[in-house]
């Protein structure tokens, strides 16, 4: 498991370099899942951009989270 921080400033290229991230590993490995920890005012543009970066395969391999659906997964 891989653990990826982005961080930087408004305007650095943050949502870039992490769509370019994902992209990549979906296409070199194709067992691979991203999982995406996002707030919750952010879950539902982060499905629908990533769904369209994966080309459909969003679903099955890219997961969103927000920070209460990531605690209540491991607490629950």
């Amino acid at each position: 498991m891989l653990l990826n921080v982005i961080c930087g400033g408004i305007g650095t290229g943050k949502s870039d370099a992490l769509h370019s991230l994902i992209k990549e590993n979906l296409k070199n490995n194709p067992n691979s899942r991203a999982v995406l920890i996002v707030p919750e005012q952010f879950s539902y543009t982060a499905e629908k951009t990533l769904n369209q970066i994966a080309g459909g395969q969003g679903p099955n391999r890219i997961e969103v989270l927000t920070f209460s659906r990531l605690i209540s997964r491991y607490i629950d």
